[in-house]
């Protein structure tokens, strides 16, 4: 029998019985939960080919991604959400908090509050982002799963099960992914210190590999996305056809492999590397290795685009942020858009826009009306807001909203379409009742400073 680790022993083995060469590994903290680990036998070992006929299946709804892992060290040097992070480090074995003493630990009661959040948004995908954190100064650790305390490990698997087999049990299912890094190293410890690929045809490899995924399938997960595997892309997309993971789970990669160099100079995604498997990029590297506007086929590929709030980090947009317009023309460009769900995580780089009595408080809230108009579902908080820029521009000198709005409705007068065409009323067709909506609402905050939503209705995505 093969295993990866000895079974009564603080200590990971880096190796299978005979396999490989041995290369150092971390030992667990005595004062841990053992590391267990699963039993290797029946992994399966590359190299692993498509079925004959395969072809990716893009899946165009956008994502909602869970902070759980906010990349600063303020907190920890886990780098985790202070919500999320409950003395992991200093008290492995709990006893997690529970400040209102109803036996749901703070943490669970913070994730599922979050995932509650995002479901009630009308997101139907949700990721979460190195849930078990990562060391600073490291690529983002791969072992996502047995380096959590084992009371989260357990809340997993009982209480987010739960929350996802209630939606599946309602007809409304979720999908749900977390973000983790691509290359292996120990299972059972953070550090990336000699990290590397894993090869497929390696059964060590794919034993490593299988202890960071199988717990989190377990769970209920159905998407594993991959930190930094865009240098090792060729290996990676042949991962999702090993009989272990084929129709059970997805594997995307970040960021977009790409052809070119140079930091002003337009690259592209590799072809053979997009065709073969799902992958996404923060809008910073998108805008800055692929230009503003870089069209892919949104039937053979599943790029998407997660809209946080880093400035762009090189190219002729240098410093700029995104705004509205550049997740519209990168969704209408055939990229998906993800948002940040969570609130005050990305604060500091779009605390607010300011408008005459009306703000998005957050750039999480920014996400949420950006995505909403460009998708056409959901409730809109102010319908005039055409342009999504917190500013109500319907009168006076400013009548940018205005003047938006009806550009679109005299081009698609009389023909179906969504809200950005000029149904602003979410009724389906662009009529004169758009026009009577949307001078009503008009009307309301320049007369008398009220807000005027629209409930565009449910998204595509739902049953």
């Amino acid at each position: 029998m093969r295993t990866l680790f000895q079974r009564g022993s603080r200590t990971a083995l880096a190796v299978l019985a005979g396999l490989g060469t041995a290369r150092a590994v971390a030992q667990i903290d005595p004062g841990q939960e053992l590391c267990p680990g699963i039993d290797c036998a029946s992994v399966a070992v590359g190299p692993f080919t498509p079925p004959t006929g395969w072809a990716l299946k893009p899946d165009r709804r956008p994502g909602f991604v869970i902070h759980t892992w906010t990349g600063s060290t303020n907190n920890n040097s886990l780098r985790l959400n202070s919500n999320w992070y409950d003395n992991d480090l200093e008290l492995p074995n709990g006893p997690p908090t529970d400040t209102d003493g109803d036996g749901l630990p703070d943490a669970f009661e913070w994730l599922l509050s979050s995932l509650d959040e995002g479901y009630d948004l009308g997101y139907r995908r949700i990721i979460m982002r190195l849930p078990a954190g990562s060391p600073a100064d490291q690529i983002w650790a791969s072992s996502q799963w047995w380096t959590m305390p084992k009371w989260k490990r357990t809340g997993l698997q009982t209480h987010v099960t739960a929350w996802l087999d209630a939606k599946e049990l309602a007809g409304d299912p979720v999908t749900l992914g977390i973000i983790g890094g691509y290359r292996i190293n120990d299972p059972c410890s953070l550090s990336m210190a000699g990290a590397h690929g894993p090869d497929p045809t390696s059964a060590s490899d794919m034993c490593v590999f299988y202890q960071n995924v199988k717990p989190w399938m377990d769970v209920g997960i159905t998407e594993y996305w991959f930190d930094a595997a865009s240098g090792h892309w060729s290996p990676m997309v042949t991962l999702q056809h090993s009989p272990d993971y084929s129709g059970l789970v997805r594997f995307g990669g970040e960021a977009v492999p790409f052809e070119g160099e140079g930091c002003d100079q337009q690259r592209t995604p590799v072809p053979a590397a997009v065709a073969a498997g799902p992958w996404f990029a923060f809008y910073r590297f998108v805008v800055s290795r692929f230009g503003d506007t870089p069209i892919v086929d949104p039937n053979t590929t599943d790029l998407a685009v997660l809209f946080n709030g880093h400035h762009v980090s090189c190219g002729p947009t240098n410093g700029d942020e995104w705004v509205f317009d550049d997740l519209k023309r990168l969704v209408d460009a055939g990229w998906v858009a993800w948002t940040d769900g969570q609130q005050g995580v990305f604060d500091h780089w779009k605390p607010y826009y300011p408008g005459r009595g009306y703000t998005f408080d957050y750039s999480f809230r920014y996400s949420i009306e950006a995505v909403r108009r460009v998708y056409d579902f959901g409730e809109l908080t102010a319908v005039i807001d055409f342009n999504n820029d917190g500013l109500l521009e319907v009168g006076g000198s400013t009548t940018n909203d205005l003047d938006a709005f009806a550009a679109v409705w005299n081009a698609n007068y009389g023909q179906p379409g969504g809200y950005l065409d000029g149904d602003v009323n979410g009724d389906g067709v662009i009529n004169i009742d758009d026009i009577t909506f949307f001078t009503s609402a008009a009307n309301a905050w320049t007369q008398n400073d009220q807000l005027v939503g629209v409930d565009l209705g449910p998204a595509w995505w739902h049953p």
